[in-house]
C-alpha cells in the first residue's frame, strides 16, 4: 500500500511538472504575441506621425509660396510641424505652357520615415515678366522678386539672384476678349489723366502719342481697365494705384515713370516697347514681343485678385498629392 502511494505521488508530480511547463510555454508564447502586437502597433504609430509631419512640412511650404515670392526658387527646406521637424526639397520647373513645383517632404518619428510629394501648378501672373515672341533689352533693366519667361530669346535683362531666366518656355496667355468688358462703364477721362473705378471699358485706344498720360485708382480702390486699342504715350506714361491695366493692343511709352504708388498688372495682347522708363511695381504679361531701353526697373509684386483676365482660378494654385 505504501509502494502504491508513492507511485501516485510521483505520477502527480510528473503531471504537476508537465503542467507547469505547458503553461510556460503558453506564457512566454502569449507574451510574445503581445510584445509583437505592440511593436506593430507602435511602428503604426509612428508610420502615421511621421506621415502628418511630412504632410504639414509640404504644405507649409505651400502656403509659403503662395505668401512670400522671395520663396518661389528651388531649394532645400526645414520647417516646423508642430514640435516636429520636416525636410526635404523644392524644385521650380519652368517647361512648355505651364510651370510647377514639385515638393518633396519627409517627416519622422521615431524609426520611421515617411515621405510626400505635393504638386504645386503655377500661372503665368507668378511671373515679373513674360513675352510670348521674346524680350529683348538695353542699358541696365532688370527685375526683382521673380522670374523672367519668354516664349523666345531673352537678352538685356537680369534677375535677382536666385530667380531665373527661362528662354524659350511659351507659356498659356489669358483668355479674355472684349465682349467680356464692353458692358462695363467708361472711365472718368480729364484731359489725359484717366481714373478707374472698378471695372472700366475704353474703346478705340489712348494717348495718340501725346505727354503726361497718368492711369489712376483711387487710394483704397482696386481697379481693371480694359482699354480696346493701342496705349501710346511720347513721354511720362504714369500708373497709380492699384490697377489692372488690359491693352487689347500695343504699348508704347518714352521717358515714363511708370508706377509710382501701388501696383500694376500690365497684360498687353500686341507688343511692348519702353524706352527711359523708371521703376514699375507689378508685372508685365505680354502675348507678342517686349523691347525695353535704359533703366527699366520691375518691382514683382504678387496678384492678390481676381480682377485679371483668365477666368475662375487663373489666379491662385492648383495641387496634386502623391503619397
Amino acid at each position: 500500500m505504501a509502494e502504491l502511494l508513492r507511485c501516485r505521488r510521483g505520477s502527480a508530480l510528473v503531471v504537476s511538472m508537465a503542467g507547469i511547463v505547458i503553461l510556460s510555454i503558453f506564457s512566454v508564447a502569449l507574451l510574445t504575441v503581445s510584445s509583437s502586437t505592440y511593436q506593430m502597433q507602435a511602428s503604426n504609430r509612428q508610420r502615421m506621425q511621421a506621415l502628418l509631419i511630412a504632410e504639414g512640412g509640404a504644405e507649409r511650404v505651400y502656403n509659403l509660396i503662395k505668401t512670400d515670392p522671395a520663396y518661389r526658387t528651388s531649394r532645400p527646406f526645414r520647417v516646423r510641424v508642430g514640435t516636429e521637424t520636416a525636410k526635404g526639397d523644392l524644385m521650380k520647373t519652368i517647361v512648355d505652357r505651364f510651370s510647377y513645383y514639385t515638393i518633396t517632404s519627409t517627416g519622422t518619428s521615431g524609426r520611421r520615415s515617411e515621405t510626400v510629394t505635393l504638386i504645386v501648378y503655377a500661372g503665368v501672373y507668378e511671373y515679373g515678366l513674360y513675352a510670348g515672341e521674346y524680350i529683348f533689352g538695353k542699358n541696365n533693366n532688370i527685375v526683382h522678386g521673380a522670374d523672367v519667361v519668354s516664349g523666345g530669346t531673352i537678352d538685356g535683362i537680369s534677375v535677382d539672384p536666385g530667380f531665373a531666366l527661362y528662354p524659350a518656355c511659351r507659356q498659356t496667355f489669358p483668355e479674355f476678349a472684349a465682349a467680356d468688358y464692353c458692358s462695363y462703364p467708361a472711365p472718368h477721362i480729364d484731359g489725359y489723366s484717366v481714373t478707374v473705378s472698378g471695372i472700366n471699358y475704353l474703346e478705340g485706344g489712348f494717348g495718340d502719342e501725346n505727354n503726361d498720360v497718368v492711369i489712376t485708382c483711387p487710394p483704397g480702390e482696386e481697379g481693371a481697365l480694359y482699354i480696346k486699342g493701342d496705349l501710346l504715350v511720347k513721354n511720362n506714361l504714369e500708373f497709380c494705384g492699384n490697377l489692372v491695366v488690359i491693352v487689347d493692343g500695343d504699348v508704347d511709352a518714352k521717358n515714363s515713370e511708370m508706377t509710382t504708388s501701388g501696383k500694376t498688372h500690365l497684360i498687353v495682347t500686341g507688343d511692348v516697347d519702353l524706352k527711359n522708363s523708371k521703376d514699375f511695381h507689378g508685372s508685365i504679361i505680354v502675348e507678342g514681343k517686349f523691347e525695353c531701353k535704359n533703366n527699366l526697373e520691375i518691382v514683382y509684386e504678387r496678384v492678390e485678385h481676381a480682377l485679371v483676365p483668365g477666368g475662375p482660378g487663373s489666379v491662385g494654385y492648383s495641387v496634386s498629392w502623391q503619397r
